[in-house]
This record gives C-alpha cells, sequence and structure tokens, in this order.
C-alpha cells in the first residue's frame, strides 16, 4: 500500500469494517461499556485484524493497539492533502 493505492484500500477497509459493524471503532473511537469488556475486546481485535491486512503498514502501526490512532496514522502518511499532490501523484 502507498499513496496510489491509498484511497482503493481505505475504501475496501471501510466496507469491511462497515460489513462488520465495527466502523465506530475508526471512525468514532469506542470505550468499554459496564459489562461489555468481553465483546469490546473481540471487536477491537477484529477491527486490528481487518486494518492489518497488508504487511506494508505494519511498521507504521505495530506499535499502535487503538484501531482510531492507527487509522488516523494512515491517513496522515497515505492520503493526500492537496491537489498538487494529487496530480504530482498521477504524473
Amino acid at each position: 500500500m502507498g499513496q496510489s493505492n491509498y484511497n482503493v484500500w481505505k475504501f475496501k477497509i471501510t466496507n469491511l469494517l462497515l460489513r462488520e459493524d465495527l466502523l465506530d471503532f475508526v471512525e468514532v473511537g469506542t470505550t468499554v461499556a459496564l459489562g461489555k469488556k468481553e465483546q469490546y475486546a473481540k471487536k477491537k481485535n477484529k477491527t486490528l485484524t481487518i486494518i492489518n491486512l497488508s504487511n506494508k503498514i505494519m511498521p507504521y502501526i505495530q506499535h499502535l493497539c487503538d484501531p482510531k490512532k492507527i487509522w488516523i496514522t494512515l491517513s496522515n502518511i497515505y492520503e493526500v492533502k492537496n491537489t498538487s499532490c494529487k496530480l504530482f501523484i498521477k504524473s
């Protein structure tokens, strides 16, 4: 994964997370509800597994254990921020 295919990766992962009802873990962040610790842990681990499908991103995120922080980190690294960068990548 890199800047040239980040948006495709993000689209696919977003859809996987949405299908599994896990998108809130990366978009909103979540907290453990009282009495739901085991369910929270399972969902968090599943979210981390889906995000980590690409080995190329591991060096950037292996020290992180919060899905939202991983999502933000990857966005900061790979997401094109302005039009001139987009034009440069296309050429």
